[in-house]
């Protein structure tokens, strides 16, 4: 594994980091402000080579960007240490920013809609330093290219009002100035135009697509004039992902702003207030899936009572999906049609629609319950050949569970990919004997079927890890230590 590299970014008010290693062939990346345990993301590819050249390439656009490498020694630093070094360093930077705002505090602009203009008020109460960080207004050219581009008026009143922003808006995303707006938009429409077979996967990029907020890692928000994603709203905003691809997440811009209003009046658009405790990231969770299913259709209870009760009863996959998909499509706001669809939908097997239903069903559940569908979903897209994404949402559901981990390693898979799967569950979590019994019992490398095994052994005779699940643990030790003496015997 190569060593963890640490790069830091400190400018004006902002103080973020972005760190990479590469350990084969999966590159991991994490990244956000200096002071928080920041996002993480891994990436698998072809070959050990392919990962190294793809980290040389990230580094390269992160110095481009102004980041700096910073020693060894800076990378260890305990995080409120590196966050009081850059505040230091921050702080000309910051008090001129302060004077500015006093000067201009009687001058405030104002927007042009009471819902635009609520969001502005709430992030100059709750987030000073986010609000120091808003450009000023865009000019009236830029202002015409939006309108050309028929974009909601509400987005014209913020844009009329600031350009973008600095530093992050919304967690690890920025508002984008009109200009980076086409900038990036031309960008993506060049690497469509130069891969056109992307555009036969699913959440493919779209030429006519708008991204308006977007990280330090690819991802974006997208406005959709045309709804062109799914048959979706026209004017819907999307998530879209450079290594996934894109999903609805609110029907409108609308909802989006009154998203983020709420969430800067609880004080809770910075990623570290988010991260600061379990309430905050519940609270966060909760008012996000909440706008997600705002303006979808919901069907009347009694009737949605009747029409489940129904399909469950029902045996044929191919008659439920004839009953269920219709309805989804109509009450797109209902997981339990959704669930449906996507159990009937695998049974066929229709791998494309098992994907939409599964991945609308998880987004439907709430979150204290996700995931429900991860398995599902993971199976779907290793079927059509998408085993990085379904990588992803294992990794996902092994992060975000607590127990029955082994369920989620998804099954009728190519015999490579589970052990893909597995090997990144034991990496994720090591005391879990479950995940390492199955690794050295599916894996045909004898090598790691040893290595496997032995943990196994070993973690079932740790009398304080077993002590309170003896009777499950045991068994799964007598397994283990049979398995190895064939193994060692060759």
């Amino acid at each position: 594994m190569t060593e963890k590299r640490r790069f830091e970014l400190v400018e004006g008010s902002s103080s973020k980091f972005w760190e990479i290693a590469v350990d084969g062939e999966t590159m991991s990346v994490c990244y956000g402000r200096i002071g928080t345990d920041g996002t993480a993301k891994d990436k698998s590819f072809a070959s050990a080579a392919e990962a190294e050249r793809e980290a040389s390439k990230l580094v390269a656009e992160k110095t481009k960007k102004g980041y700096a490498e910073v020693s060894s020694a800076g990378a260890a630093k305990p995080a409120k240490a590196a966050k009081a070094e850059a505040e230091d360093e921050a702080k000309p930077a910051k008090a001129k920013a302060a004077k500015t705002k006093a000067a201009a505090k009687t001058e405030v602009p104002k927007a042009g809609s009471p819902e635009v203009e609520a969001l502005l008020e709430a992030i100059r109460k709750k987030h000073r330093e986010i609000a120091a960080q808003l450009r000023g207004p865009a000019s009236a050219e830029a202002l015409k290219l939006l309108r050309a581009r028929e974009v909601p008026a509400s987005m014209l009143d913020l844009y009329a009002v600031h350009d973008g922003s600095e530093a992050e808006l919304l967690g690890a995303y920025r508002l984008l100035p009109v200009a980076e707006i086409e900038a990036r938009r031309a960008e993506m429409n060049e690497i469509l135009a130069k891969n056109p077979k992307w555009r036969e996967r699913a959440g493919a990029w779209r030429e006519d697509w708008l991204p308006f907020m977007a990280d330090d890692d690819g991802q974006f928000y997208c406005f959709d004039r045309a709804g062109s994603l799914d048959g979706g709203a026209p004017g819907q905003i999307l998530s879209y992902d450079h290594e996934t691809g894109a999903q609805r997440e609110f029907t409108s811009f609308d909802v989006f702003v009154d998203l983020l209003t709420k969430l800067a009046k609880k004080g809770l658009l910075d990623q570290a207030a988010q991260e600061e405790s379990d309430e905050n990231q519940a609270k966060y969770e909760e008012l996000y899936a909440t706008a997600q299913n705002v303006g979808l259709a919901k069907m009347p209870a009694k009737e949605l009572k009747k029409t489940i009760h129904k399909l469950d009863s029902m045996v044929e996959a191919a008659k439920k999906l004839a009953i269920a998909l219709p309805l989804a499509r109509q009450y797109p706001a209902e997981g339990d049609l959704w669930r449906v669809v996507a159990n009937s939908a695998e049974d066929v097997p229709d791998w494309p629609l098992t994907a939409e239903a599964a991945a609308n069903a998880e987004r439907l559940t709430p979150s204290r319950d996700r995931p429900v569908f991860a398995s599902t979903l993971a199976r779907a897209l290793h079927k059509l050949g998408r085993d990085d994404e379904a990588l992803a949402v294992v990794t996902t559901a092994v992060k975000t569970k607590r127990h029955y981990l082994a369920q989620e390693i998804p099954t009728d898979t190519a015999p490579a990919f589970r052990v893909r799967c597995l090997e990144r569950a034991t990496e994720l979590r090591p005391k879990v004997y479950e995940l390492w019994f199955l690794l050295g019992s599916e894996s045909t490398d004898r090598a790691q079927r040893k290595a496997a095994l032995e943990q196994v052994v070993a973690l079932c005779s740790d009398a304080a890890l077993i002590r309170f699940n003896e009777s499950h643990a045991l068994p799964f030790k007598e397994k283990a230590e049979a398995l190895l003496a064939k193994v060692r015997k060759g």
